[in-house]
């Protein structure tokens, strides 16, 4: 409520609502978190809770429409490296003669590699897709193989790879300003669907999207999900991963060229060809697989990474699973619904702040607060939805924090504030003072006590009502707060007197700094009800603490004689007690 209050000094009585209070907290709980949005500091959370949905994800069903042929070490001592046209040209042949539906090539052949470059130029021929580098500029273009001279026979192999070195998007298309190229996957995937009768159309509600089957595929863009600032060129889609927990049918290239390879485990599949040797640096870090962790997945792809020929493969089959309806594409919320989401996170994080009473019960209540958010993003995630975990975790608990924190603050300022002029208390003068004289005695200081009284002011209440006191007191305890230093004390000692220590000040410095509070509340004007209260003034008397003294009750008895001197000499006056002998 004290940072809301000197926000909105006008709607303090306002933001003493229970209601408004935690509604006006969790806003700023809110604005600061949307902040660190916006400018892309929450998206590192973001990703770190979105692998980790990723990670419990169910296990999706083997797909056996997919056969992976890898190149090993083992097969680069035997067959060379780079392997030769010839061996290619060997491997394709016996593909098409297995009646593989389509083939894919993970293998950049932008030269080529003799012998046998004409028979490979024919073994490609049809229901082959190459792959080439599109390249973040035409300097790095990798071209396809010369003899495939149309592009319905070459997709790109490139995935965008996120600052921290992971892969969780691909692409379908890309384009230089003059030419559209299609990525691997797709051209697997339509050549594999074509016989199925389904083709990609454009989506009818907004053709600029690509439609496979019944399944419209969200374009990803810089800020979907827990991303800000993503490079979001081409058409990118995110990836869901579902096929790596259960390996693909994977054979060697020696298994496949030394007749190990069943024609039945082939016929009527997609397969692809591509580098698993660790050699040939060919590997991609994805969501489900890291160094730390123990991913079952990880004795198929390997604990460094997963290959690219693997990601293409896990790329075609989300695709297919578009297709014929056995998956959703994960999708983020509009920016408007996103922030909206936040919104009532940091809602229920104030409700949840206002109504934990002990630490115990904040803490109980914010943590299955925050797993059931963590189930809710999880089945959202399952459903094909991105909630942003992380700000909303944060807008949560950030708002019960700082509601928390602040009616404590405001609990703890009741108990030592006087409600009708703001200034301390009589409770907390009591219990300060002794300190304070300690203090000074230790630390060789001074310390003067002083004590105010609004001149014949039983008067004033009877004559313009106690309304007009009770702003006449207001104005007063204002006064002194903007009056004196931060290391004063001003108190309300009970009725219209007041009581003001000023450690570390001398007797005659007090003194003069008194007789100016005196003349500043004969100038101060009180306005009560469209017009001005008359004048008052006050009689001051002060005492100094004397070298030894502890007795706080001593000292305030004699700034209080030396008030009633002050009135007794005709008020509007300060009076300072002589020592005691």
């Amino acid at each position: 409520m004290k940072i809301m209050a000197h926000l909105f000094p006008k709607c303090s009585a306002l933001l003493r609502k229970p209601a408004v209070f935690c509604i006006g907290l969790s806003q700023v709980a809110f604005l600061v978190v949307m902040g660190l949005q916006i400018v892309g500091g929450l998206e590192p959370l973001e990703l770190i809770a979105y692998d980790q949905g990723l990670r419990l994800l169910p296990v999706g069903q083997p797909d056996s429409r997919i056969v992976l042929i890898g190149e090993t070490e083992a097969d680069i001592q035997r067959w060379g490296y780079p392997l030769s046209d010839a061996v290619l040209a060997d491997v394709l042949q016996r593909l098409k003669r297995a009646g593989a539906r389509v083939i894919g090539v993970d293998k950049f052949r932008d030269r080529p590699v003799p012998p046998g470059s004409e028979s490979l130029a024919v073994a490609a021929a049809s229901n082959v897709v190459w792959t080439m580098q599109f390249g973040a500029s035409v300097e790095h273009r990798i071209a396809p193989p010369p003899f495939l001279s149309g592009l319905d026979q070459v997709g790109f192999g490139d995935f965008p790879v996120d600052p921290d070195g992971i892969t969780r998007r691909a692409l379908l298309f890309q384009d230089d300003g003059q030419t559209v190229y299609s990525s691997l996957a797709l051209q697997l995937a339509l050549r594999y669907l074509q016989p199925l009768g389904i083709a990609p159309k454009p989506d009818p509600a907004n053709p600029r999207l690509l439609r496979l089957g019944s399944t419209t595929i969200p374009q990803f863009k810089a800020t979907t999900g827990g991303y800000r600032h993503a490079d979001a060129a081409g058409y990118q889609y995110l990836l869901d991963f579902r096929g790596l927990a259960t390996p693909f049918v994977t054979y060697t290239l020696s298994e496949l060229l030394d007749g190990q390879a069943p024609e039945a485990a082939l016929r009527d599949r997609i397969v692809l060809i591509g580098a698993f040797a660790a050699s040939l640096k060919d590997r991609l870090y994805i969501p489900t697989i890291g160094r730390a962790t123990q991913d079952p997945a990880q004795r198929w792809a390997g604990a460094d990474g997963i290959s690219g020929v693997q990601l293409h493969a896990l790329a075609v089959n989300q695709l297919l699973r578009f297709a014929l309806d056995e998956a959703r594409p994960i999708r983020g919320l509009s920016e408007i619904l996103e922030g909206f989401w936040i919104w009532l996170c940091c809602l229920a994080g104030g409700w949840l702040g206002y109504r934990a009473h002990s630490l115990r019960r904040f803490v109980i209540e914010i943590s299955g607060a925050l797993i059931g958010l963590t189930g809710l993003a999880l089945a959202a995630l399952v459903g094909g939805w991105w909630l942003p975990l992380g700000a909303a975790a944060l807008g949560l608990s950030g708002a019960a924090v700082l509601v928390t924190v602040q009616l404590r603050e405001t609990v703890r300022e009741q108990a030592v504030r006087d409600l009708l002029t703001g200034l301390l208390n009589r409770r907390y003068l009591d219990e300060t003072l002794p300190r304070e004289l300690r203090r000074c005695q230790r630390n060789s200081q001074s310390l003067v006590a002083a004590m105010l009284d609004v001149d014949h002011f039983k008067r004033f209440n009877d004559s313009y009502g106690h309304e007009a006191g009770d702003a006449v007191l207001r104005a007063l305890g204002e006064l002194l707060r903007r009056f004196f230093r931060g290391s004063d004390l001003a108190c309300r000692y009970g009725g219209e007197e007041l009581t003001v220590v000023m450690p570390g000040s001398s007797l005659n410095v007090a003194q003069v700094r008194l007789d100016e509070l005196r003349q500043a509340v004969m100038e101060l004007r009180v306005p009560y009800q469209g017009s001005e209260l008359p004048t008052i003034t006050v009689s001051i008397g002060a005492a100094a603490a004397e070298p030894y003294e502890t007795d706080a009750a001593a000292l305030l008895g004699r700034a209080d004689a030396a008030l009633y001197q002050a009135k007794a000499q005709g008020r509007n006056r300060v009076v300072v007690a002589s020592s005691p002998a």
